[in-house]
Order: structure tokens, then C-alpha cells, then sequence
């Protein structure tokens, strides 16, 4: 969070257990105009139900690693900082894999949701090996197709 301010006109905060709550609280009401709230879903829940926090104004909700939040048993929770934003909202989730779970509930937390997968590409070589696998990609091939292309 140090990062995107120090680069960044983004006015953000973190909240998460572990840390001294009193202490978040007091940057919570002494950040006025706040644009970006990260947060752990305990926490989170319990600013909620204290009525520290209200989510009435978001606008973008973001789920991130959430095959891994759904493993860690915290679905219940997702739901109900789901169900305290308005409807009308964009929500993006992003996970690394898509368990069957995932799938089956995504149609709780999103409307019209769309799918983008993105396959990886090794881009790591073999220091033992000077042949590239199928997989390899170098600077030189990269530049070489980019210049033919151009040249056509």
C-alpha cells in the first residue's frame, strides 16, 4: 500500500486482522475521500457489523485469489460483503484456477459474468541447453517477427 501511494494519487487504506484494530479505525475516519479499501473478509465483516464502515457507495468489488479464499472456508463471508454492495456494480474475480466450486457460485457474486482465461508460456531456457523448446521464446525471435511483420 506504501507503493501506490508514494506513485499514486489514489487515496487507499488496509484493513486486515492481525493488526491493531483501534489503529486501522482511526485511519479509516481520518481518510476522507478514501477510493480503494483493502481488506481481509474477517475484518472487513466485523467493520460491517460494528458500523465502522458501510459499503453502500463501492462501485467495483474485486475478489482476488479466490479459489484460494473458497479453500480456506471463507465463502460465507464473501457472500455477505457480496450481498452489503449494491447490485450494481462491477465485480472481478481472479483466480488461478477455476475449481468446480468456484464455477457453481460464481453465479451468486456476478451478473452477465464473463470469462478471460490466459495460458502461460514457459519463458524460462535451459542454461545447460542452448536449443529453445517449443515453449522458449528470446528477444531476438520476438524482434525478428516484429520486423517482418512490418516489412509486408
Amino acid at each position: 500500500m506504501k507503493s501506490l501511494k508514494k506513485f499514486s494519487k489514489i487515496n487507499s487504506i488496509a484493513i486486515y486482522g492481525g493488526e491493531d484494530k483501534d489503529k486501522q479505525l482511526d485511519q479509516l475516519s481520518n481518510a476522507a475521500g478514501i477510493q480503494l479499501i483493502v481488506a481481509t473478509p474477517g475484518r472487513l465483516i466485523d467493520l460491517i457489523a460494528n458500523k465502522n464502515i458501510s459499503l453502500k457507495h463501492i462501485t467495483y468489488l474485486v475478489i482476488d485469489e479466490a479459489d484460494r479464499m473458497l479453500a480456506l472456508g471463507f465463502r460465507d463471508q464473501i457472500t455477505a460483503i457480496s450481498n452489503q454492495i449494491d447490485r450494481n456494480r462491477q465485480t472481478m474475480l481472479f483466480s488461478a484456477t477455476f475449481p468446480g466450486k468456484l464455477r457453481e457460485i460464481v453465479n451468486d457474486w456476478l451478473i452477465d459474468a464473463v470469462t478471460i482465461r490466459c495460458n502461460t508460456i514457459d519463458l524460462t531456457s535451459n542454461q545447460n541447453n542452448n536449443t529453445n523448446t517449443s515453449n522458449d521464446i528470446n528477444n531476438d525471435e520476438i524482434n525478428d517477427s516484429s520486423t517482418s511483420n512490418n516489412d509486408q
